[in-house]
């Protein structure tokens, strides 16, 4: 028969090694985090600085406080348990240094790019006694030497689309605006603006209507609803064909400004046929305009041809508006390219780690086999791309099928690199259209490696992600 106190003895110790602190102590360190996050991969610093929390093993302790701590580092966690071919040991830290619990900087044996290494700290609480061991932590280093990187930037490179060439975008920059005479008013107001065209003789083969309005505009073509406009909107063509006819055209605006400003709109429509010629119909004093309330309705057939608008009166035109000119009716977003290469594992080898590092000139997605790689919706984030781009490295050994063909795909996007800056409508700020760089560097069990990366071999194409 076994003593109860034997029996308590073997639970307390074992509760010790279990939580990791000394039977009658007061505190355990917790939650490492190594430059601001736990178990981070691919960091951009070969000397991280660590941290953790301290949290009291009883509810009812207070005045509780560290007075020394001890940390070791290790490249495998094997070694870390044995506490052998330690990369880093700082000894015990004791004084005003040694109540620090975070910024301590790693300071070690120097660490290269890929780099593993996993840590823990033993604590010492505010009455010297030993609290035991945290539980492991662990970083990587990501690739810090450029020459590291064997991948190239790949991307497509994208222009507007008729009618949106660059000769009509220019002209859209210098179109005035058509809006409500006089001062602001204090209250939402409304305007109608309306005109009747002739189309030109031959088959339409394509027709476009690009605009904006300050605030918000409904655009009637024949008496049907053609368009929205709102303003900031970036300009998206709209295609009218279907709301054309042959001969005269009646086109009508209903603008609310809800700020109390002059209702105004700017834009132009561009009709295309199939004999190659171009008919364009802009917004100008060519219009009626005819003041009226949110609650007043609007005139029966007001955009209709035929209609009678003698009464109207003639609209202003404006370079700009309170909020300032039309330049950002030069908007344009692109589609999304969608990058893919196949590649098949070394025959007869198993993978034993596969690690991808990956950024782009823009926003993107990773994607291997199907998966999303990473959680980030704005990678690589914006910086001062003339300066640096930052990468991400992501653990994929789960993703890479062994003897099998694998897919790596990304989906890129504009983002702050190719994308609009600001309400200017300049894109491209920073340089080109957006690009990718990646590289799959694999690590079998026999000690060899591949890399997979990114190049002129992978195809591309813009996908169902307009813009």
């Amino acid at each position: 028969m076994i003593p109860n106190r034997l029996i308590a003895l073997t639970l307390a110790a074992a509760a010790s090694f279990l939580t990791g602190c000394m039977p009658g102590t007061s505190i355990t360190a917790e939650r490492l985090t190594s430059e601001y996050r736990e178990n981070p991969v691919g960091l951009g610093a070969t000397k991280p600085r660590l941290a953790w929390k301290l949290a009291a093993n009883s509810s009812g302790a207070h005045d509780l406080s560290q007075s020394s701590y001890r940390i070791i580092a290790a490249k495998t966690p094997e070694d870390l348990d044995h506490a052998t071919n330690l990369v880093w040991d700082t000894g015990v830290v004791a004084g005003e240094a040694g109540s620090r619990t975070n910024q301590i900087e790693y300071a070690g044996k120097a660490l290269a790019s890929r780099d593993r290494v996993w840590w823990k700290v033993q604590v010492w609480d505010q009455e010297g006694r030993d609290c035991g061991w945290s539980k492991p932590a662990m970083f990587s280093v990501g690739l810090v030497d450029q020459k590291q990187w064997t991948a190239q930037w790949i991307g497509l490179d994208s222009e507007p689309v008729a009618p949106l060439t660059w000769a009509v975008r220019d002209e859209f920059r210098h179109r005035p605006w058509i809006r409500l005479g006089g001062a602001p008013g204090r209250a939402e107001r409304v305007a109608l603006f309306r005109s009747e065209f002739t189309l030109n003789p031959g088959t339409i083969k394509s027709a476009w209507l690009a605009g904006t309005a300050d605030m918000v505009a409904a655009v009637r073509i024949n008496g049907l609803s053609a368009a929205r406009l709102t303003r900031w909107d970036l300009l998206e063509p709209i295609d009218v064909t279907r709301s054309l006819k042959a001969g005269t055209n009646a086109i009508g605006i209903r603008v609310e400004n809800h700020d109390g400003f002059n209702p105004a709109v700017t834009g132009m429509l561009v009709v295309q046929f199939t004999d190659g010629k171009e008919q364009r119909v802009v917004l100008d004093k060519s219009f009626k305009l005819l003041e009226s309330s949110a609650k007043d309705g609007v005139p029966p057939g007001w955009d209709k041809t035929g209609f009678n608008a003698s009464a109207w009166k003639a609209p202003e035109e404006s370079p700009n508006q309170p909020w300032g000119g039309n330049r950002n009716t030069e908007h344009y977003f692109s589609p999304a390219p969608y990058l893919r290469t196949t590649f098949v594992t070394s025959t007869g080898k198993t993978v034993a780690r596969a690690t991808l590092y990956s950024t782009a000139l823009g926003l993107y997605e990773a994607h291997l086999n199907g998966k999303r790689v990473g959680t980030g919706e704005f990678a690589p984030g914006w910086t001062e791309y003339s300066k640096r781009v930052e990468h991400q490295t992501t653990d994929v050994t789960a993703l890479v099928a062994n003897g099998s063909p694998n897919c790596l795909a990304a989906v890129v996007g504009d983002g702050w690199y190719a994308g609009l800056m600001g309400y200017t409508g300049r894109r491209n700020y920073y340089g080109g259209a957006a690009r990718f760089l990646a590289q799959l560097e694999i690590e079998y069990t026999d000690g060899t490696r591949e890399t997979i990366a990114t190049g002129p071999s992978l195809k591309g194409t813009f996908g169902p992600i307009r813009h």
